[in-house]
């Protein structure tokens, strides 16, 4: 057994007098990857930022190498080396890499204290290859993938003697693919020494890469493990308490009508897709699979307006709709879930009511002037139908959940009666009981009619969910597929485009 780097004991938080966390222990050792698992409002995000210096807590002690610590700031957690990783990477995008890793320390040459350009490159060239990262120091960041950003978001911590490595979601957004050259690099952090904490709701990658995992539920531990001692099916029990039949786990659709209600044609937008054809009938869940790049967001935004195509055309419900804006695609009752709620989809510093009355406030308006009582009325409606944990509709959207934070975009756009809904990775970052509500809220809706487009990047959600899938290539239409040919090896098949 290594030895412990931090302890925390007793730790507790209280928000408006409800507990956040009651009683916590937790332990990290030297060169481990301890694994936190738990449903979206258990407490994880609550434990990291005390042990971030973000929040104080309330009671409870934490020690790094056996000496207690007051952690009162998130640079003394740092002095400490103590750094995190968020899901939503806080980089400079119109910097370089070299600038963002040592953004607030770069290397000066006297006398005028200019930058030292040889300098900058020379050091971050030494800590990209130190672990195998093959980036140039002076790439700027926004050509830059989502993978390329988590590796220089490590080599920022890894420049600051991060001795405890907090990694929240890492790979939410990434490919399997590159999902596994990260795997790599963590083993390599861990055979060095250091200590990680991997906050993850793909439980498959818990039983994977973890040496142990710690569960918590409603702010308080209810199990800690080695990793190797339990499955998925075994996290998912401590995790919500009870067995979850996956037979149930996706809901009841029935089959959809014959009544087509979007049709797209020969759609082309040079670099992003290319002669798309496809239609949607009423009441069906139309999968939309492929690779990072295969162009399926691209093809999304041009659905809903925010992208034009440079040709091609599109006809809802028979007539064609010219579609140049969200605004006209929200009016022909076409709503888009974007993939990035927390980017695209929140005001997080405003609140549920704020948040959800956004996208129409007419609705909520009367004679020009906001119509408060009736707002509140409106948005407690959906809080009920969807069962949105919150304390109240004036509470601060950022302090909820992110499985809650998305039960409210979906509510907003269900405000509108849209009859076609385009969802983009709708469960991405949320657990595995949120997962369940939001499948069966998808299922009830297109039992009513509403048809809907669902792009994911998980191969179960695809198969559990989709009465059809359509797999694009290189942003091309590689096939479709149909009943019991929607399978993981079908899909992926047309997906990397093999033959067979």
């Amino acid at each position: 057994m290594t030895p412990i780097l931090l302890r925390a004991e007793g730790v507790e938080k209280r928000f408006d007098g409800i507990y956040a966390l009651r009683n916590v222990d937790f332990t990290v050792r030297k060169g481990e990857i301890h694994a936190l698992v738990g449903e979206n409002g258990a407490g994880k995000s609550t434990l990291m930022k005390i042990l971030c210096g973000v929040y104080s807590p309330d009671a409870g002690s934490i020690a790094m190498d056996g000496s207690r610590v007051e952690i009162r700031d998130p640079r003394q957690a740092q002095h400490l080396g103590i750094s995190i990783v968020h899901q939503e990477l806080s980089l400079f995008v119109n910097l370089t890499v070299a600038d963002n890793i040592f953004s607030g320390a770069l290397p000066t040459a006297t006398p005028l204290r200019m930058v030292a350009k040889g300098a900058l490159r020379r050091e971050t060239r030494k800590i990209l290859d130190e672990f195998g990262f093959d980036l140039d120091p002076f790439q700027p960041i926004a050509e830059c993938g989502i993978a390329e950003r988590q590796v220089v978001e490590i080599c920022k911590a890894l420049h600051r003697n991060a001795r405890l490595l907090i990694l929240d979601e890492p790979t939410s957004s990434l490919t399997p693919n590159e999902a596994g050259k990260l795997f790599a690099i963590l083993r390599k952090l861990r055979a060095a020494g250091i200590a990680i904490v991997y906050i993850s709701h793909r439980l498959e990658e818990i039983v994977d890469m973890a040496d142990r995992v710690t569960v918590l539920k409603d702010g308080a531990v209810v199990a800690e493990r080695l990793a190797s001692d339990v499955g998925v099916q075994d996290l998912i029990r401590l995790m919500v308490g009870r067995e979850i039949n996956m037979s149930d786990y996706y809901g009841r659709r029935g089959a959809p009508q014959e009544e087509i209600v979007l049709e797209a044609d020969n759609l082309t937008r040079k670099g992003m897709f290319e002669g798309v054809s496809f239609s949607l009938r009423k009441g069906e869940i139309l999968g939309l699979s492929g690779l990072v790049g295969a162009g399926r967001t691209e093809l999304a935004l041009a659905l809903f307006g925010a992208l034009t195509p440079d040709s091609g055309s599109i006809r809802i419900r028979g007539r064609p709709a010219g579609i140049r804006s969200p605004r006209q695609a929200l009016e022909l009752k076409l709503a888009y879930l974007d993939e990035d709620r927390k980017n695209n989809s929140l005001f997080p510093e405003m609140s549920v009511r704020e948040n959800f009355v956004v996208i129409d406030l007419k609705a909520g308006s009367r004679f020009g002037l906001m119509n408060f009582r009736r707002q509140a009325a409106e948005t407690g409606e959906f809080v009920r139908r969807l069962n949105i944990q919150t304390s109240g509709p004036d509470q601060r959207i950022a302090d909820l959940s992110g499985g809650n934070q998305q039960k409210v975009v979906i509510a907003r756009l269900l405000a509108i009666n849209p009859e076609i809904l385009i969802c983009d990775e709708p469960t991405r970052g949320i657990d595995v009981g949120a997962k369940r509500e939001i499948y069966l809220l998808l299922s009830s809706l297109v039992a009513h009619g509403m048809s809907i487009i669902l792009i994911s990047s998980e191969m179960p959600e695809i198969i559990g969910m989709s009465h059809r899938v359509m797999a694009l290539r290189n942003g091309r239409v590689s096939g479709f597929l149909g009943g019991a040919g929607v399978t993981e090896e079908n899909i992926m098949r047309l997906a990397a485009g093999r033959a067979g």
